[in-house]
């Protein structure tokens, strides 16, 4: 495992998470983020994650130092990591210091499909 790399723990599940993998790892030209779902079970001893709180919330290590960020502070990391998103890091900084970015992220993770891997035939959306 490379020193500098982020591990993002998602939702394996959640055709909104692996969306959000994707469009993360597009701009991710430095190789900075790592996606695991935390569905595996394997994962879940190896890291020592907590069920109930990975499930609630997108987690995120850092491996360099070995900080675990979750939710809107995982958006953020992105922000920093990612140089395409840099120029939005004080705008997401604002929205945790108001404490927006946590209610948006939590409203919005609440109302998250789960699908279990094969069970979607078509194309899969959130429902608000």
């Amino acid at each position: 495992m490379e020193k500098n790399k982020i591990i993002v723990f998602y939702d394996g599940w959640c055709p909104l998470c692996k969306k959000t993998k994707k469009t993360i790892t597009k701009f991710d030209f430095l190789r900075k983020f790592e996606f695991i779902s935390f569905r595996d079970p394997e994962v879940m001893s190896k890291y020592k994650l907590d069920a109930s709180k990975v499930a609630l919330e997108m987690h995120s290590l850092n491996v360099k130092n070995g900080k675990m960020l979750k939710g809107f502070d995982s958006f953020i990391r992105f922000t920093l990591f990612l140089p395409l998103f840099i120029p939005f890091a004080p705008l997401m900084y604002t929205l945790k210091l108001l404490g927006l970015g946590d209610k948006t992220y939590n409203y919005i993770a609440s109302k998250r499909t789960i699908i279990p891997v094969n069970q979607c035939d078509q194309e899969c959306k959130i429902n608000f």
